[in-house]
């Protein structure tokens, strides 16, 4: 370059006495040089734009720091977070590296944005995943309640009209019972896919159905305690039978002691009613023995 320089002035200051050939000389000079600094300038690259890959990084370098709700979730979901947040971390590091490095290629900066891109979405992903995810008690406490719904009450010592009134409820309420057993069994099909919507929805249905059946086992009744009233009026029946001597006696105490017996084998009559009723009622009986008792004394 300072050789084309020192030609080209040499001509300049021969002036008039410049020569053609000498300018052609100094004017090859020039253009040799010329084009070894255009040579030179070409190896100059502008530095990759990185604004996109910054923001980018920080965006990733937020949701690392979201947090993620595990305890007691699907080990399978636990363990896929814990992957993508392992993998974000390293494209965020790598892309930090390529932001402090000012000879990055702009492929170097497309490449890391790629990473960043890719490793925000999965990691975005798989934390929705387990947040999303139900827990193992809500799912064993679901299975719990829709496996009650088969149990059914003793009815053994319950009144018939109480029993029919018990099996048209029970049956009335089959349909929602049914649902609340099939929304319970997709939860538990769906294993680690389960959501807590999912598991809170059937169990929304099973406590529904739970509550029909709770009130059509309310009208059940319990067959009323009849054991008194029986021996009281057996007692009863053994006394109408006992002999009164009537013969020549005063008029009004023998109608006294037939008005007496006549109203005891009636209270005996009604007692016996109350006690082959299967339906009767606590207060039935107890009438009962009150005017088994009375007629009795």
């Amino acid at each position: 370059m300072d050789d084309a320089k020192a030609a080209a002035q040499a001509v300049a200051a021969k002036g008039d006495e410049a020569t053609a050939a000498e300018v052609t000389a100094a004017q090859a000079k020039v253009n040799a040089a010329q084009a070894k600094l255009t040579a030179a300038e070409a190896k100059l690259v502008d530095k990759a734009d990185k604004s996109t890959l910054t923001t980018k990084k920080n965006e990733l370098a937020t949701s690392i720091g979201e947090t993620a709700t595990t305890a007691d979730k699907p080990q399978s979901k636990v363990d896929a977070y814990n992957t993508a947040k392992s993998e974000a971390e390293t494209a965020k590091r790598e892309a930090e590296g390529v932001i402090a490095n000012d000879n990055a290629t702009t492929q170097q900066v497309t490449d890391a944005l790629n990473k960043v891109t890719a490793a925000k979405t999965k990691l975005d992903a798989a934390r929705d995943a387990v947040n999303n995810a139900a827990t193992a008690a809500s799912k064993a406490a679901l299975a719990t309640a829709a496996g009650n719904l088969d149990n059914a009450p003793d009815t053994s010592t319950k009144t018939p009209d109480s029993i029919d009134a018990y099996n048209t409820a029970k049956q009335a309420a089959q349909r929602d019972v049914d649902d609340a057993k099939a929304a319970a069994q997709a939860v538990a099909a769906k294993g680690d896919e389960a959501t807590a919507a999912e598991v809170t929805a059937a169990q929304a249905k099973v406590n529904a159905a739970q509550a029909k059946l709770t009130a059509a086992e309310a009208k059940l009744v319990d067959k009323a305690d009849k054991s008194t009233l029986t021996t009281k009026k057996n007692e009863l029946a053994t006394s109408i039978g006992e002999t009164a001597t009537t013969a020549d006696k005063p008029q009004s105490k023998v109608d006294a002691y037939n008005t007496a017996k006549s109203e005891a084998e009636t209270a005996k009559s009604e007692a016996e009613g109350v006690i082959a009723n299967d339906n009767a009622t606590t207060q039935q009986v107890t009438d009962a023995l009150n005017k088994v008792t009375a007629a009795k004394n």
